[in-house]
């Protein structure tokens, strides 16, 4: 009778290596990356991490497999949380601000004033807000683009927008 044929089972899949465990979770590993909204530039650079915390930890990891489906997880929802962090440092300036007021100039008589309400106003929004509206019309990006610096789906960009203005025009007009 001959020996009874091992199926190669995640936890099996261990002797060979790295690459053994690697290979046939790539797939789930993508769909993964994707479910997350992770850019396509940056799918690689993330499969990587999971690779080089798996190749640090391998003596101790018992099933690679589920290990390396919750490491991808975790890398995922810390690469948004990283994203989101780098955005609280867009610059709200004045430049931005005489931006804005130059923007549509109906005349130069009341130019100081009209800024100084603006300022108000955009010193009274939420961060998010202000930063928002900065970036969208006194610097000129594209939704797409303050999406991406923002840390948000560019999906969101237009309803973000919507509130965003329709707090400004609450406070400029004096509605709190």
């Amino acid at each position: 009778m001959p020996p009874p044929v091992e199926t190669a089972s995640p936890t099996n899949r261990r002797d060979d290596g790295l690459a053994g465990v690697l290979a046939p979770l790539q797939p789930t590993l993508g769909r993964i990356l994707r479910a997350h909204g992770i850019p396509l530039e940056d799918r690689d650079d993330l499969l990587q991490e999971v690779c080089l915390a798996t190749f640090k930890s391998w003596r101790s990891i018992r099933d690679p497999t589920g290990w390396m489906i919750r490491v991808t997880d975790r890398l995922c929802t810390n690469y948004w949380l990283r994203r989101r962090s780098r955005a609280q440092e867009v610059p709200v300036d004045d430049t931005a601000l005489e931006v804005l007021a130059n923007a549509h100039p109906s005349s130069s008589q009341g130019t100081e004033g009209a800024m100084l309400d603006l300022a108000t106003a955009l010193g009274a929004l939420p961060l998010r807000y202000s930063r928002l509206l900065i970036l969208r019309f006194a610097y000129g990006y594209r939704p797409a683009e303050v999406a991406d610096m923002l840390g948000y789906k560019p999906s969101s960009i237009r309803k973000i927008t919507q509130r965003a203005l329709a707090l400004a025009r609450q406070r400029l007009t004096g509605g709190d």
